[in-house]
């Protein structure tokens, strides 16, 4: 007895069927960049055949000219770069999450290491953290314009050495103890007080080249 086991109304020649026998799976192969096209757009060389290709998100190494990557072709979404899987020994590594995205690394501690150089870029930048420490045999900070805002700031050092064209301060109440001598070296030196002005030492002397001029309503010497 023959039992036809073909579904009613199937059709195993028609148009729909002839287009899924021609559509070719998604494959994995390794190809070479011949050419990058920037927006995100590379030529790539796998089996004698140029493609476009794009870049998988999960691809952070932004692919370059000579690059040999695994690349998946015929998907429903094109030809996508997965990984570079080879480079020349010299070339640079830049890690880029592609277009416009932000890249964020979230750990419980991330360390940064470079035996030679480290460099940070970018238009604006800001550090937010609890404390922070950084420790250098020599430090240099140029800029037009800086500020520090603190409760309390505190400089401790074996020698401060400071050179600019005009210096201002500001204070409420200003203290300054020092444990040696005290020189001030100036072409004209003014001290003006809106109170009081008190000079007290256990010697105190007074000199001048050419004049010496005490001016006040009353002038007491004991």
């Amino acid at each position: 007895m023959h039992v036809d086991r073909t579904p009613p109304h199937s059709d195993t020649s028609g148009p729909a069927m002839a287009t899924l026998a021609l559509s070719p799976a998604p494959a994995l192969t390794v190809a070479v960049v011949t050419a990058g096209h920037g927006g995100g757009a590379w030529t790539v060389e796998s089996g004698g055949r140029a493609l476009a290709a794009g870049r998988a998100v999960s691809c952070l190494v932004e692919p370059a000219v000579g690059d040999t990557v695994l690349l998946l072709a015929e998907s429903p979404v094109g030809q996508r770069i997965l990984a570079v899987l080879d480079r020349g020994a010299e070339a640079p590594v830049t890690l880029t999450g592609g277009g416009n995205r932000d890249v964020t690394l979230a750990a419980p501690a991330v360390t940064i290491a470079a035996s030679r150089r480290a460099a940070l870029q970018a238009p604006d930048a800001e550090v937010t953290a609890r404390r922070v420490a950084v420790r250098a045999d020599s430090a240099t900070l140029v800029g037009r314009l800086v500020e520090a805002t603190a409760d309390t700031l505190k400089t401790v050092a074996l020698s401060v050495m400071s050179v600019a064209e005009r210096v201002t301060a500001s204070a409420g109440t200003s203290t300054r103890m020092v444990q040696g001598a005290d020189t001030v070296q100036a072409r004209d030196l003014v001290y003006q007080a809106g109170e009081t002005a008190l000079v007290r030492g256990a010697r105190t002397s007074v000199s001048a080249v050419d004049d010496v001029v005490i001016t006040g309503s009353r002038i007491s010497m004991t």
